[in-house]
């Protein structure tokens, strides 16, 4: 049984070292024989240093390292040797505009080194020009220029524009010499989280063919549904009898967890990180999530007030991906981007005004993720609050004490500033209560989602609209808000409107709470099994 390739980013030490390689192989011919010019986003732990490596061996000849996939026996191994230059921006310092400057040269440096060429220039943008116009002439052949995470230095700085018009006017320079090397280059591949916009770094480089929303290459990066069940087969039956479950059931969970992303509206892929860490772990757990949200996400939710509802649904044209800077795009666009939102469903209503996106959250790995920010950032909780509160939910759950679950609610609740409430009292809308409701409701929903759990927001049923519902592992807990009315009233409206009636072949918890206006908090609460 191979290995499971986690955190391996080098395509050679995957083949090398029996890892499990998903082919995407047709993919790259594809691009390779159709184009010269290439740029895709994708978010953050979606395989595109995986892509840059496996171009390296494709266009410097390692024929070997390609024998079990299909483009071994549909790629001229001879004619399609390159020189290959790979400029990885992740290993940029860009403190200051200085060091940005600096560690460009130390790439650069290192490839005239090796090719023996001697700069003549002192800038980075005239040495990028110079390294691959000599590496062309030196070897009589064109080159092949990668890029990976060509943003990073200006993403580094998302909240300090100042700091990013300097990063962005290098940058442009940098990058806007690879349209005049012309014959020099056989073909270029630029990565990043965030899509170029038309007057930001790539103004100068108009030749591109972006591939961020095509259809064709929209499964390119991440697992399909097919590439999971064939290339991890023996993990998943090995995994699924080892958590005694069903692999119908091993699957179903794995999807609800790590599929649903979408770059076109159309196809779903699984996170690859996300999945390959849940067979190694043999658990199911937020592992996009925890492996770290870039320190931009951070700042970004930090001046800029985001709700739920200003993210989820919201319909986005295509061109609102190209019509602004990054740090000027809206909290949706920006999100999307950077894989916390997706495009859930592709609209178009006007054929000839190009395609419209419906956003949403593709999982549940991202919604905690999603939620664990937005706790931090709209209620001010801490990062050692939250996993306090996590820790206390999930051991709850897992012994279905809902004293316990409610208390570990109510002391969250507690951590809410006195200026968040109160300045829903003073909104001037008409109905206080109901925006209150709709707070807790929606404040209770993203606590327990960071905790991991799926939660239905407004469950509907023939009767009405349970305000949250959470399933897991074989129990369901439908929870109903009161403000200012005992937890009584909101157990007969659950028991009255049935809402527990679909989930009767289930553990199913009746939970009611009553919230104190004036308290800020939950004032009691009542639950019963049935």
């Amino acid at each position: 049984m191979k290995k499971l390739p986690i955190g391996i980013n080098d395509y050679k030490q995957i083949i090398e070292g029996n890892y499990i390689y998903v082919d995407k192989t047709r993919y790259l011919h594809e691009m390779a024989t159709t184009g010269i010019y290439y740029f895709l986003s994708r978010p953050r732990r979606f395989g595109k240093s995986l892509t840059v490596s496996t171009f390296y061996y494709l266009f410097t000849g390692q024929k070997e390292l390609f024998k079990d996939t299909w483009i071994y026996n549909n790629w001229d191994w001879e004619k399609e040797r390159y020189p290959v230059v790979v400029l990885d921006m992740n290993k940029i310092d860009s403190t200051d505009l200085e060091t940005l400057r600096e560690s460009i040269q130390m790439m650069l440096l290192d490839y005239s080194k090796e090719y023996g060429i001697e700069f003549q220039t002192k800038t980075i943008s005239n040495r990028i020009q110079e390294l691959i116009k000599n590496i062309h002439l030196k070897t009589s052949k064109p080159v092949v220029l990668l890029i990976d995470e060509y943003e990073k230095p200006i993403l580094d700085h998302i909240t300090n524009k100042a700091k990013i018009e300097e990063m962005r006017n290098e940058l442009r320079q940098f990058y806007g010499k690879i349209k005049s090397l012309g014959s020099s280059l056989r073909f270029v591949f630029i990565t990043g989280i965030t899509k170029f916009t038309k007057m930001g770094v790539f103004s100068a480089l108009n030749n591109l063919t972006d591939i961020t929303f095509s259809e064709f290459y929209s499964q390119m990066l991440g697992y399909t549904q097919r590439e999971i069940e064939h290339y991890f087969s023996e993990h998943i039956t090995k995994v699924s009898r080892e958590m005694k479950m069903t692999e119908k059931e091993y699957l179903e969970t794995l999807k609800s967890y790590y599929d649903g992303f979408s770059f076109d509206g159309l196809h779903h892929v699984y996170n690859p990180y996300a999945v390959l860490l849940a067979l190694y772990n043999k658990k199911f757990a937020s592992y996009w999530n925890e492996s770290g949200a870039p320190q931009f996400i951070f700042e970004y939710f930090k001046t800029h007030k985001v709700t739920r509802d200003d993210l989820v649904g919201k319909i986005v044209p295509e061109s609102d991906f190209t019509d602004k800077e990054i740090e000027d795009t809206s909290p949706g666009i920006f999100l999307t981007q950077a894989g916390y939102l997706t495009l859930t469903k592709r609209v178009s209503p006007d054929p000839k005004q190009g395609p419209m996106y419906i956003l949403g959250i593709p999982n549940i790995d991202v919604e905690a993720g999603l939620d664990k920010v937005l706790l931090e950032a709209r209620y001010g909780m801490n990062t050692s609050e939250i996993n306090q509160k996590i820790y206390i939910i999930r051991e709850s759950m897992a012994k279905e004490d809902v004293e316990q679950l409610m208390g570990a609610i109510q002391s969250a609740l507690a951590e809410i500033s006195y200026d968040v409430i109160e300045r829903i009292k003073r909104s001037g809308k008409e109905d206080k209560i109901t925006q209150l409701e709709s707070f807790y409701q929606t404040y209770i929903k993203t606590l327990l989602g960071v905790a991991g759990y799926k939660v239905i927001e407004e469950q509907i049923t023939n009767t009405g609209r349970a305000d949250l519902v959470v399933k897991t592992n074989g129990t369901v807990y439908i929870f109903e808000l009161k403000i200012d009315q005992p937890a009584r009233k909101a157990i007969e409206q659950i028991r009255q409107k049935r809402y527990y009636e679909s989930y009767r072949y289930k553990r199913c918890y009746l939970v009611g709470i009553s919230i104190s206006s004036e308290e800020r908090n939950i004032k009691e609460w009542k639950y019963e099994r049935v």
